[in-house]
This record gives C-alpha cells, structure tokens and sequence, in this order.
C-alpha cells in the first residue's frame, strides 16, 4: 500500500469517526445543538457498562485477597508491618507459651512456627494477587475517572462549538463572517478532536477485556494457596491435640489449651 491509499484509508476512517459522533440535532434555547450520533453513545455505554462489571469482579477479587474492609477502602490489599492476622496470632502464640512450663511448650512453639508460615504465604498470596489484577484496578480507578473527565470536556467543546456556530449565523458583514467563520472552525476542530480522545476509550475494549481475561486466569491460579492453608491448619489440629494431652496429663487447665485451638480454628475464615 503506497502512502497516498494509507492516507486515503486514515482519511475515510477518520470521516466514519466523525460521522458516528454526530450531527446537528435539537435546539436548547436560541442555540441549535450537536446530537451525538447513537451508535458514538452505544459505545460509550458499553463502555460504562464493562467499567460497571470489572468494578464488581474487582471488588470479589479483592476481598477473596484481603477480607478486613478497612485496609481495601485505604486501597491497600496487604496489612500494615506485623498487623497481619496471622503475624498477630504467632505473637500471642508466643506471649501465652510463657505461662506454661518448659515442657509443654514444645507443641506450642510448633503451632507457633506453622502460623508464622502462614503469615508469610498470606503476604506472598496477596502480594501476588494485588500484580495479578493490577490492570483490572487501574481500569475501574484510573481509566475510569479519565473517561469521565474526557465526556465532561467533549460537553464542553460541543457547547463551544454550538454557540461559535450560532454566532457565524448572526453574522451580518463580510468582515463578522470571516471572523466567526475562522474561530467556529477552531472550535469544530477542538470538538472533533476531544470526541476522538472519547472514542479512544471504547476503541481500546477489545484489547483491555483480552488483558483482563488473562489477568483473571493468574489470579485463580492463586487460590492453590487455600490448598496449602487448609494442610497447615491440619498441622495445626494434630500438634495441638497433643498440646490437650499435655495438659491433661500436669492437671493443667484444659480450657486454656481449648482455647488457643478453638483461636487456630477461626483463622482458617480469615
């Protein structure tokens, strides 16, 4: 293909574009407004419509990640410095083994080493998870955002363009004529290019979803780590049934060794 047909296709594809973003339509008062073209309005709700969707599943993924609403509305997946749940519990883990003589500390100083275990695939699972959807979440936050501002500015230009249109119509002399003609082609030329940074958005879809797709398809493969989560808490019931035995044997308390298991039981929901 010589320049002249590359020219002559960027051309005509360029003139389908403005076609699609639309005609001269209703008047508003005195002036007579640009309408965009439906097909150029399907394209933006599709648009918003996707954003509306991948919110959502982000919002699912997220909290699959990190499930304390605290740390998400920060915009954050991962836990302060040794704030994670895991992190806290092989703390207390620690503090309660000193109540209890040397020899039965040794089921607790295990418990100990599978949470702090836990507590380090939690951080490498969210970590993980937080790249793994990365664009997903630039998509609903950023590009987002930017598409509404972009909308916001296209209103503007077709206002501006509207009423420099008008004022070329209320133009009596060759010289008024002239001067509103050169700044309503200004202004035309402004609205076609802000509509076209719109039209960039929902030209873009097809290559977002397919980033999304594969974005989706590394995150379920993270999940293999409620696998190996659901093994460490196993580690977990069998050392500290023997922890039970332990107590039972000196006349400790039971309940306090109830306890630590029933705290070992809840951390599988966290």
């Amino acid at each position: 293909m010589n320049e002249s047909e590359t020219s002559s296709s960027v051309g005509n594809d360029e003139l389908e574009k403005r076609k699609k973003r639309g005609p001269v339509g209703e008047r508003m008062g005195i002036v007579e407004q640009t309408r965009l073209a439906p097909e150029f309005v399907a394209d933006i709700e599709k648009y918003y419509k996707y954003q509306e969707d991948v919110d959502k599943l982000v919002d699912r993924l997220e909290i699959v990640l990190q499930n304390n609403e605290t740390i998400l509305r920060l915009g954050n997946i991962e836990c302060g410095e040794k704030a994670d749940p895991y992190e806290i519990f092989a703390q207390n883990i620690d503090a309660f083994r000193s109540f209890h003589k040397e020899n039965a500390q040794a089921p607790l100083i295990e418990v100990e080493a599978v949470v702090k275990r836990l507590a380090v695939m939690n951080r490498e699972m969210q970590a993980k998870g937080r790249r793994s959807i990365r664009k997903m979440r630039r998509f609903v936050a950023q590009e987002q955002l930017a598409m509404i501002n972009a909308q916001k500015k296209l209103m503007q230009a077709r206002d501006a363009m509207d009423s420099a249109r008008h004022e070329l119509k209320q133009a009596r002399t060759t010289e008024m004529v002239e001067e509103k003609g050169k700044f309503y082609a200004r202004m035309v030329s402004e609205f076609d290019q802000q509509a076209a940074r719109v039209a960039a958005f929902p030209e873009h879809l097809p290559n977002d979803k397919e980033e999304h797709q594969k974005e989706l398809f590394d995150a379920y493969k993270i999940d293999r780590y409620h696998h190996w989560s659901d093994q460490y808490m196993m580690d977990i019931r069998s050392i500290m049934s023997r922890f039970d035995n332990i107590i039972a044997k000196k006349g400790l308390k039971k309940e306090d060794g109830e306890a630590l298991f029933i705290c070992s039981r809840m951390l599988r929901y966290v």
